[in-house]
Protein backbone atom coordinates (compact mmCIF):
# COMPACT_ATOMS: atom_id res chain seq x y z
CA UNK A 1 0.00 0.00 0.00
CA UNK A 2 2.79 2.43 0.88
CA UNK A 3 5.01 1.74 -2.14
CA UNK A 4 3.36 4.10 -4.68
CA UNK A 5 3.51 6.97 -2.19
CA UNK A 6 7.17 6.34 -1.42
CA UNK A 7 8.04 6.16 -5.11
CA UNK A 8 6.14 9.37 -5.76
CA UNK A 9 7.99 11.20 -2.98
CA UNK A 10 11.43 9.77 -3.77
CA UNK A 11 12.04 8.67 -7.36
CA UNK A 12 15.35 6.91 -6.60
CA UNK A 13 14.23 5.11 -3.46
CA UNK A 14 15.82 1.74 -2.80
CA UNK A 15 13.49 -0.88 -1.39
CA UNK A 16 14.21 -4.35 -0.07
CA UNK A 17 10.86 -6.12 0.25
CA UNK A 18 10.67 -8.99 2.71
CA UNK A 19 7.66 -11.29 2.90
CA UNK A 20 7.31 -13.15 6.19
CA UNK A 21 5.03 -16.09 6.82
CA UNK A 22 3.81 -17.43 10.12
CA UNK A 23 6.49 -19.12 12.20
CA UNK A 24 8.14 -19.11 15.60
CA UNK A 25 8.80 -16.01 17.66
CA UNK A 26 12.49 -16.94 17.85
CA UNK A 27 12.66 -16.86 14.03
CA UNK A 28 11.15 -13.37 13.92
CA UNK A 29 13.54 -12.16 16.59
CA UNK A 30 16.55 -13.60 14.78
CA UNK A 31 15.51 -12.02 11.47
CA UNK A 32 15.00 -8.64 13.16
CA UNK A 33 18.47 -8.85 14.69
CA UNK A 34 20.04 -9.85 11.37
CA UNK A 35 18.38 -6.94 9.58
CA UNK A 36 19.65 -4.53 12.23
CA UNK A 37 23.14 -6.05 12.07
CA UNK A 38 23.13 -5.66 8.28
CA UNK A 39 22.31 -1.97 8.55
CA UNK A 40 25.02 -1.47 11.16
CA UNK A 41 27.54 -3.32 8.99
CA UNK A 42 26.95 -1.19 5.89
CA UNK A 43 26.78 2.00 7.95
CA UNK A 44 23.58 3.29 6.45
CA UNK A 45 20.36 4.56 7.89
CA UNK A 46 17.00 3.48 6.64
CA UNK A 47 13.29 3.39 7.17
CA UNK A 48 11.64 0.15 8.16
CA UNK A 49 7.98 -0.45 7.39
CA UNK A 50 5.66 -3.29 8.24
CA UNK A 51 2.18 -3.44 6.79
CA UNK A 52 -0.75 -5.29 8.28
CA UNK A 53 -4.43 -4.94 8.95
CA UNK A 54 -5.54 -5.39 12.51
CA UNK A 55 -8.67 -7.42 13.39
CA UNK A 56 -10.79 -8.59 10.45
CA UNK A 57 -14.59 -8.79 10.15
CA UNK A 58 -15.75 -8.47 13.72
CA UNK A 59 -18.01 -5.94 15.38
CA UNK A 60 -16.48 -2.53 16.02
CA UNK A 61 -16.46 -3.18 19.76
CA UNK A 62 -14.77 -6.57 19.43
CA UNK A 63 -12.23 -5.26 16.91
CA UNK A 64 -11.35 -2.26 19.07
CA UNK A 65 -10.89 -4.45 22.14
CA UNK A 66 -8.62 -6.92 20.36
CA UNK A 67 -6.74 -4.24 18.45
CA UNK A 68 -6.07 -2.35 21.68
CA UNK A 69 -4.18 -5.40 22.98
CA UNK A 70 -1.96 -5.44 19.89
CA UNK A 71 -1.48 -1.67 19.90
CA UNK A 72 -0.43 -1.80 23.55
CA UNK A 73 2.14 -4.52 22.79
CA UNK A 74 3.57 -2.52 19.89
CA UNK A 75 3.57 0.66 22.01
CA UNK A 76 5.56 -1.28 24.61
CA UNK A 77 7.95 -2.33 21.80
CA UNK A 78 7.54 -5.90 22.95
CA UNK A 79 7.45 -8.43 20.12
CA UNK A 80 7.01 -11.33 22.52
CA UNK A 81 3.94 -9.67 24.03
CA UNK A 82 2.52 -9.02 20.55
CA UNK A 83 3.13 -12.63 19.51
CA UNK A 84 1.38 -13.92 22.64
CA UNK A 85 -1.53 -11.47 22.34
CA UNK A 86 -2.18 -12.58 18.76
CA UNK A 87 -1.97 -16.28 19.62
CA UNK A 88 -3.92 -16.23 22.91
CA UNK A 89 -6.71 -13.93 21.73
CA UNK A 90 -7.16 -15.22 18.20
CA UNK A 91 -6.38 -11.90 16.55
CA UNK A 92 -6.70 -12.03 12.78
CA UNK A 93 -3.82 -9.55 12.40
CA UNK A 94 -2.33 -11.14 9.28
CA UNK A 95 0.97 -9.23 9.23
CA UNK A 96 1.93 -9.60 12.88
CA UNK A 97 5.10 -11.57 11.96
CA UNK A 98 6.44 -8.54 10.07
CA UNK A 99 5.62 -6.28 13.01
CA UNK A 100 7.49 -8.62 15.38
CA UNK A 101 10.54 -8.47 13.09
CA UNK A 102 10.27 -4.69 12.84
CA UNK A 103 10.06 -4.22 16.61
CA UNK A 104 13.16 -6.38 17.17
CA UNK A 105 15.17 -4.63 14.44
CA UNK A 106 14.23 -1.16 15.66
CA UNK A 107 15.11 -1.99 19.27
CA UNK A 108 18.49 -3.37 18.22
CA UNK A 109 19.15 -0.17 16.29
CA UNK A 110 18.38 1.95 19.36
CA UNK A 111 14.68 2.76 19.15
CA UNK A 112 13.27 3.48 22.59
CA UNK A 113 9.72 4.65 21.95
CA UNK A 114 6.65 3.77 19.93
CA UNK A 115 3.40 5.57 19.49
CA UNK A 116 0.02 5.40 17.84
CA UNK A 117 -0.53 7.97 15.09
CA UNK A 118 -4.14 7.04 14.34
CA UNK A 119 -6.57 4.15 14.72
CA UNK A 120 -9.73 3.67 12.68
CA UNK A 121 -11.94 0.91 11.42
CA UNK A 122 -13.51 0.36 8.03
CA UNK A 123 -16.82 1.18 9.72
CA UNK A 124 -15.66 4.76 10.20
CA UNK A 125 -15.80 5.10 6.41
CA UNK A 126 -18.63 2.73 5.44
CA UNK A 127 -20.91 3.36 8.40
CA UNK A 128 -21.33 -0.40 8.90
CA UNK A 129 -19.97 -1.24 12.34
CA UNK A 130 -21.23 -4.83 12.42
CA UNK A 131 -18.23 -6.24 10.55
CA UNK A 132 -15.14 -4.05 10.46
CA UNK A 133 -11.42 -4.23 9.77
CA UNK A 134 -9.12 -2.31 12.10
CA UNK A 135 -6.24 -0.11 10.94
CA UNK A 136 -3.52 1.42 13.10
CA UNK A 137 -0.74 3.75 12.02
CA UNK A 138 2.19 3.52 14.43
CA UNK A 139 5.79 4.74 14.56
CA UNK A 140 8.85 3.50 16.44
CA UNK A 141 11.82 5.76 17.07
Amino acid sequence: VELPFLQYLEKDIRIVPIVISEGKLSEYQKLGEEIADGFKKIGRSGLFMASTDMTHYESKESAQEKDRLAIDAISDMNEEKLFNVVKKNGLSMCGFPAVCVLIRACKKLGAKKAGLVKYQTSGDISGDYSSVVGYAGMVLW
